[in-house]
């Protein structure tokens, strides 16, 4: 992971993040039912890293937000699934976005878009 809150101000940045838990355990466990739940969670973590091997070379740093892949976080709350976590982690991809303040483009910022 390449992470620095140092980044040149006009800085593309690509963000990794293999967030599995939005998904739902029943959903993880139903499209990787071949496997134990444990490895079916961390195919998230393996498609993103292929996603983002794959991906054409950029102008900019590329950073992998965090994600637990315990059974932390996965109580129901409010109604949905591992709300807590699906939050926490959010508030953590958003630091690293704004740590490294991205290139404004074609695409909302992070300001704008909550």
């Amino acid at each position: 992971m390449i992470y620095s809150s140092q980044s040149p101000p006009d800085v593309n940045l690509r963000l990794v993040w293999p967030q599995w838990q939005g998904a739902g355990t029943v959903s993880v466990q139903q499209l990787a039912s071949e496997f134990p739940f444990d490895v079916g969670r961390r195919g998230y973590a393996v498609g993103s890293a292929v996603l983002a091997a794959v991906l054409p070379p950029h102008d900019g740093l590329t950073v992998t937000a965090p994600v637990t892949m315990t059974d932390e976080g996965l109580a129901e709350r409010d109604g949905v699934e591992a709300k807590a976590m699906v939050v926490e982690q959010l508030a953590r991809a958003l630091e690293i976005i704004r740590q490294h303040n991205p290139r404004p483009g074609s695409r909302q910022s992070v300001e704008s878009a909550r």
